[in-house]
């Protein structure tokens, strides 16, 4: 009797069975590859919605530190999960004193907390960083158009002046998924301890091949070994070794990202590659003894404040103002009387007759009639 076809059958059902089992694993992956790119589809839906809604998100503190002189905030949501946000952008956050707008220092693809770094300096932002772990805050979606996606060919440079750390350190979070040519980033602060990040950052560039840090100080201590003085434009144009690749984003005072526009142009970069995102004007002169009057009749005098807007925070006039720093146009204002000096120039339009108090010294006894007043 001829046994032969039975094994021949046995060896086709076994792989029918292998088939199957092929088909199931693909069909299994499939699935869940299309579950993912659903949980993306949801979420931006979700995003969109908040926004078309223009909902506010209900934050809580989870974790206070102080680094520098500067507060770090750790926040979590009341309910539900963040929303997600492009690297570089920040938050408008409601404090008792008003509203300030802070960037978003860490970036996550699924963030399940935002972290946010504030200089308590004015009314406002020293309640906001005073609040303790537990406090709720209220605060805008993700916001702004300070964006860093460069391809992989391109050289990164980044330009971070004392707070201006905090976008760049979400941008870098970022570029660590997938890193492009080269990243360069210079931060540069007054002190040793104003350098935020600065242990991370060290341990990064000594085992990232792609990454360069480069802190530098003005007033640094006698052990600091690093990169000492304000940066110059030469400084700038020595980082650039190919300005065709090179793309820069900075974040600092206008005196600062002044300077590093002029370095990046004697290197050769284009206008078109260079991002800059400003948090405030630089530091000036006080404005002294010289008064600053509003049209209802309060005033102050100059003292100590390097603009109009710092100077008139006792009287809080000014209901929408945000940025400081010359985005929002919440502090304009029309100009009655006196003379007025521009610290930096303003990213918003303004009028024959019109000032921005965050961008504007008083250079002779002034007085202003707000626009949106308080």
């Amino acid at each position: 009797m001829d046994a032969r076809p039975p094994p021949a059958r046995a060896a086709g059902a076994g792989r029918g069975v292998t088939l199957v089992l092929i088909g199931t694993a693909v069909a299994v992956l499939f699935a869940t590859l299309l579950w993912w790119q659903a949980q993306g589809w949801i979420a931006t839906w979700q995003d969109w919605r908040r926004q078309r809604a223009g909902r506010s998100l209900s934050l809580r503190v989870l974790e206070r530190e102080t680094v520098g002189g500067c507060v770090r905030l750790r926040l979590g949501a009341v309910r539900g999960r963040l929303p997600r946000f492009s690297a570089g952008q920040h938050l408008l956050v409601h404090g008792d004193d008003g509203a300030r707008c802070y960037s978003l220092a860490r970036w996550q693809r699924w963030p399940a907390q935002y972290w946010i770094a504030i200089k308590p300096e004015g009314r406002a932002s020293s309640s906001i960083a005073a609040m303790p772990v537990g406090a709720r805050i209220s605060a805008s979606l993700p916001r702004g158009a300070f964006h860093c996606r460069p391809s992989r060919d391109e050289e990164v440079l980044l330009i971070a002046g004392g707070i201006g750390i905090t976008p760049l350190m979400a941008m870098l979070d970022r570029l660590r998924a997938a890193p492009p040519r080269r990243v360069t980033l210079v931060h540069a602060a007054r002190t040793r301890d104003a350098l935020l990040w600065h242990d991370e950052l060290a341990a990064l560039a000594g085992s990232a091949g792609w990454f360069d840090y480069r802190p530098r100080l003005s007033a640094p201590d006698a052990g600091w070994q690093g990169e000492q003085g304000r940066l110059s434009p030469r400084d700038v144009q020595a980082l650039v070794a190919d300005p065709a690749r090179c793309a820069a984003w900075l974040c600092a005072g206008d005196g600062m990202s002044g300077t590093a526009q002029v370095g990046l142009a004697l290197a050769g970069v284009a206008a078109g590659r260079i991002h800059r995102e400003s948090f405030g004007p630089a530091a000036g002169a006080a404005q002294g003894d010289v008064r600053i009057a509003l049209a209802d009749g309060r005033s102050v005098r100059g003292g100590e404040a390097a603009t109009l807007l710092a100077a008139l925070d006792p009287l809080q006039p000014y209901a929408a103002a945000q940025c400081r720093a010359g985005q929002c146009g919440g502090c304009r204002s029309t100009l009655q009387s006196g003379e007025v000096r521009w610290l930096m120039r303003p990213d918003c339009a303004v009028a024959d007759g019109e000032v921005l108090a965050c961008c504007c010294a008083a250079m002779t006894d002034v007085v202003l009639q707000p626009h949106f007043p308080r």
